[in-house]
């Protein structure tokens, strides 16, 4: 902003690297003319700035170029500027220097110079095709500047998702631990058998170590994800296996917290070539999924679907539903609706991430939909069948 309070309208200024700037001045009629922008530029750039609450004082160094005469390129010019401002910077910043250094003979010691009229010789004019490619150089350097500027707020914004998630790490891995220490601490000291039982303390240890085990996994698996290293372990198995374990495991829960869970049953086989324990992996995580974000007395269905070449499995909710601004990134790593978060239950985001990848690497594909807040939702995994399915 300092720099731009004296340039025209006419002049171009962008970041050049770290704290150096490159400005072009298209019109010039003389040398004068850009030590006198030179001078200002170093006045405006002294005056005290106020910048978090920090009065800043800067000094600066300048090196000028001037076409024709120190080079007829972009690069040329550009170069013999930089090394022009180095060669001052060694002697102490606050002032500017010119790559011909007769130039600043000329100027004395205040910006001042004798007049040189402009040639009548068209040739030591700038050609409106050099001036053309200067213009283009400094917006390309423009655009290289936003670039970088964006690269660093996109790391700004990983290291605080990464700072924010490694303390909801640490918050969901501590909380098993309390009941954990109470119940540790009840069977050490053998306290009284009529205040808690045995099999309670048992209940309670179980329960956690589960809990704890499954925070594990999932952080092995988002690694994994991470790093494209999934292990998938292929052989032939009947999806209706799959789908009927993973709600013989899912029903219990689901009961407890008065959730009804329904699914529709294939007519026949749907034979894969996959990794079955994967495949279980993924249904138990859609539906653990469904459970968590669906209130008491809430619906859950599984429902299969062969289709030609394929088969199409959809799990659907009378959640909570997926807001619109969560919904195009429900499948990231680490991502979770902020206003699904009390209902999350420990969840780190990695779940729905690692369908995503697990229904990938078997040829299919997930789709998630939601008509909103209190809609419920619906995920949608279509796979490929085996081929000797593919004639039935």
């Amino acid at each position: 902003r300092s720099l731009r309070s004296v340039l025209r309208e006419s002049d171009t200024v962008c970041r050049y690297g770290g704290d150096e700037f490159l400005v072009l001045l298209s019109e010039i009629s003389t040398p004068a003319d850009a030590g006198r922008i030179a001078a200002s530029m170093l006045t405006a750039l002294s005056v005290p700035v106020s910048v978090g609450g920090h009065m800043l004082e800067l000094s600066a160094s300048l090196g000028i170029s001037i076409y024709p005469d120190d080079g007829e390129d972009i690069a040329t010019l550009i170069n013999r500027a930089d090394s022009a401002m180095y060669q001052h910077k060694r002697d102490g910043p606050g002032d500017f220097r010119f790559q011909n250094e007769a130039w600043r003979e000329e100027l004395g010691p205040t910006p001042r110079v004798r007049q040189r009229h402009a040639p009548e010789d068209s040739a030591e004019r700038m050609p409106k095709s050099q001036l053309k490619n200067l213009r283009e150089a400094n917006a390309q350097l423009v655009l290289a500047t936003l670039k970088a500027q964006q690269s660093t707020v996109n790391a700004n914004e990983a290291q605080r998702q990464q700072v924010h998630f490694m303390a909801m790490v640490a918050h969901e891995l501590r909380n098993p631990l309390t009941p954990l220490r109470i119940a540790t601490d009840w069977l050490i000291n053998r306290r009284p058998a009529k205040d808690i039982p045995i099999e309670r303390l048992q209940t309670i240890i179980d329960g956690q170590v589960t809990h704890l085990t499954r925070l594990i996994d999932d952080l092995v698996d988002g690694s994994r994800l991470s790093t494209g290293k999934l292990r998938i372990d292929r052989s032939d198995f009947d999806l209706r296996d799959i789908l009927n374990q993973v709600v013989d495991f899912c029903r219990p829960g689901m009961e407890f917290r008065h959730q009804r869970l329904s699914m529709h049953e294939l007519s026949g086989p749907a034979r894969m070539h996959g990794d079955p324990v994967r495949m279980t992996q993924v249904f138990r995580n859609l539906l653990d999924n469904a459970s968590k974000y669906t209130p008491e007395n809430g619906e859950i269905a599984i429902e299969p679907l062969v289709l030609g070449s394929s088969v199409e499995i959809t799990v659907r909710d009378s959640g909570i539903g997926i807001s619109a601004e969560a919904l195009p990134s429900i499948f990231d790593l680490f991502v979770q609706d902020e206003r699904a978060l009390p209902h999350s239950r420990g969840g780190l985001g990695i779940g729905l991430a690692v369908v995503r990848d697990l229904v990938q690497a078997h040829g299919g594909y997930v789709v998630a939909e939601s008509a909103g807040r209190g809609q419920g939702s619906k995920f949608v995994v279509t796979l490929p069948l085996a081929k000797q399915d593919l004639t039935r």
